[in-house]
């Protein structure tokens, strides 16, 4: 019986001594693959950061580039013209409408992907007279024109912009009976002209989309105006 029991013993410690350098090369191999892929998984993480700043790089560039191809001018303002007030319930007579206010305006001096080149936009802000004869409106006023492109001729250039224009009255409407409070105005600007030498001369339409004022008659602004204005500097180019 111990005999046997020691045949047992030497069978079993000859197969683990056999088996041992397989146990070995299996844990070898998996260390050896585990390295690999540490080594996979840090030049992976390392091409993504590549990409990454390659196109945080491009980006700047584009921005940069960009920049070099637009200018920001700004542009002073006087308005003329005649003002109304559009209502089928009364016939009000036209009155003497008049404007000041400064523009900034940011124009492509070329191709920008999908902008053409001399497309402009801008922004100005000031103050306006509107209403009609019996109803003088006092109004601050904001342009917003994303829509505008200029046609060079020489010295000369030809405009044309659209958009629109909000404001808020500092004025109420008032009869010999009542005294209706104001509402702020939005609507519709058009317009088209011509410069010369960094002058100027434009006609603008402008029509209100809300009534004026709160009572029974629903009227709204239309004026008609001539713009005369200057490219006094440019601050950005």
């Amino acid at each position: 019986m111990q005999r046997t029991y020691k045949w047992y013993l030497c069978i079993l410690v000859l197969l683990f001594s056999i088996s041992l350098p397989t146990f070995a090369q299996e844990e070898i191999s998996d260390t050896v693959q585990l390295e690999k892929l540490n080594k996979d998984n840090v030049s992976t993480s390392k091409d993504t950061s590549d990409c990454k700043r390659l196109l945080k790089l491009k980006q700047t560039s584009f921005c940069a580039e960009s920049l070099g191809k637009i200018s920001i001018d700004l542009i002073p303002t006087i308005s003329i013209g005649f003002s109304d007030l559009l209502t089928r319930d009364a016939a009000p007579k036209v009155a003497f409408s008049w404007g000041v206010d400064v523009a900034l305006q940011l124009k492509a001096k070329e191709r920008i992907k999908f902008i053409p080149k001399n497309y402009f936009s801008e922004v100005s802000a000031g103050f306006v007279k509107r209403g009609c004869s019996a109803f003088h409106m006092y109004y601050y006023n904001l342009r917003i024109i994303p829509f505008g492109y200029t046609y060079y001729i020489k010295d000369w250039n030809i405009n044309a912009k659209a958009g629109l224009y909000t404001a808020i009255p500092f004025s109420k409407v008032e009869t010999n009976i009542n005294s209706f409070k104001s509402n702020m105005d939005l609507g519709l600007t058009l317009g088209m002209g011509t410069e010369y030498k960094n002058i100027g001369v434009n006609l603008l339409y402008e029509l209100g989309f809300i009534k004026i004022c709160k009572s029974n008659l629903s009227m709204i602004n239309s004026s008609f105006l001539i713009n005369v204005s200057y490219r006094l500097f440019t601050l950005f180019k």
